[in-house]
């Protein structure tokens, strides 16, 4: 059975993958439509698995909606590779279990576990979720445990520097409830509680009990446009999407008081300029232009701005991308990019950090 082109049928009439410019293409507000997950990424539903299919004929034990796994292989080359990690490896490994533990499908339990790659946290989506109602409105479902955080445009790209700015990697997750619905049909809406901010809720820590964060997201989407914000502690996002045939255009614009830890693990070059900037307020933009030729084939342009410091708007990064994704299989994934990158603080002049660095790199997904 070509379950490709079942995939077709459901996601073209009613649902869409995590990719924002899918969304916008097929009118779909709710990241549900393919993923279990409220927030989107992690784990696919049917609709997802059958949409990943990219109208491939697919193994049959693809339509099942009990187990899923993702392996990613990554080749990066930075313009220092010498002196720089580079080469290949196993960036990602994920496997995940997950069903209604009801007849009537209100609760649903999600256990995923990263056992190889280069992100040293284990437990990844990993969570109870409780559907509150079955028809839209403001609180449609509450999710507990341990998961991603929905904020700004969904990306799995951890080198994006509105992620990193504001801590939202797609490897970065919390550990508190979210709270989800769609009050209108073009309009979704997230409201979130997380403890234990700074430890990510891995593990029990010393004062970890007080620590808590509000995270709030609203997205208007009716294709083709789309308008979002997101807010957290010490960060916020507006973000914005258009579409026009097989060109699709997304915008973010981000800042972040007190969050530029992240950039002192290997970003910026110089240990003491990373230092300074730990505690200062950043402006970060993103735009992604993308040219679908078709199903399984799209160019994508993209472009990234961070000024670490807003005080010091000259001292900042930049970095174009050109690149492709393109479906080779069933749920198997090419993504690769060229990226030239420009750092203008004095300290980055021999610095070997990635911000400053051009690079190319190849990524191959597999996705079940």
């Amino acid at each position: 059975m070509n379950f490709g082109l079942i995939g077709l049928i459901f996601v073209f009439s009613e649902s869409s993958r995590a990719y924002v410019q899918y969304s916008l293409q097929n009118n779909i507000s709710s990241c549900t439509a393919c993923h279990f997950s409220q927030v989107g990424g992690g784990p696919k539903n049917l609709n997802g698995k059958l949409y990943g299919a990219h109208t491939f004929r697919a193994n049959p034990s693809l339509a099942q909606s009990y187990f899923s796994a993702d392996l990613r292989v990554l080749y990066y080359q930075p313009e220092e590779s010498k002196t720089s990690k580079s080469g290949m490896g196993l960036m990602n490994g994920t496997v995940a279990g997950h069903t209604h533990l009801d007849e009537d499908g209100r609760i649903f339990l999600m256990l995923e576990h990263n056992v190889l790659g280069f992100a040293s946290v284990p437990y990844r989506d990993t969570y109870g979720l409780f559907r509150l109602r079955r028809t839209p409105g403001w609180l449609e479902t509450i999710m507990i445990g341990r998961f991603r955080v929905p904020f700004g445009i969904v990306t799995d790209e951890h080198r994006t520097y509105t992620r990193i700015q504001t801590n939202t990697e797609w490897y970065t997750l919390e550990t508190g409830a979210l709270l989800s619905g769609n009050p209108y049909e073009s309009v979704h809406l997230d409201l979130g509680v997380f403890n234990g901010s700074e430890f990510a809720g891995q593990s029990l820590n010393t004062g970890q009990a007080p620590q808590w964060e509000l995270l709030g997201n609203v997205r208007w989407l009716k294709s083709p446009f789309m308008l979002g914000a997101s807010g957290r502690k010490g960060a916020w996002s507006t973000y914005a999407g258009a579409t026009y045939r097989a060109f699709t255009l997304l915008l973010e614009h981000a800042q972040a008081k007190a969050r530029n830890r992240a950039l002192a693990r290997g970003f910026v070059g110089n240990a003491g300029y990373g230092e300074s900037i730990m505690k200062s307020h950043s402006q970060g933009w993103l735009a992604w232009l993308e040219w679908a030729y078709n199903h399984r084939f799209a160019l994508i342009y993209k472009f990234d701005l961070l000024i670490p410091d807003r005080d010091y708007k000259a001292d900042n990064y930049e970095r174009h991308g050109l690149g492709f994704r393109w479906a080779i299989g069933p749920g198997v994934l090419i993504h690769a990019r060229g990226e030239w990158a420009r750092a203008t603080h004095p300290s980055e002049d021999e610095g070997i950090g990635t911000g400053r660095q051009s690079a190319g790199w190849a990524l191959l997904q597999f996705e079940l």
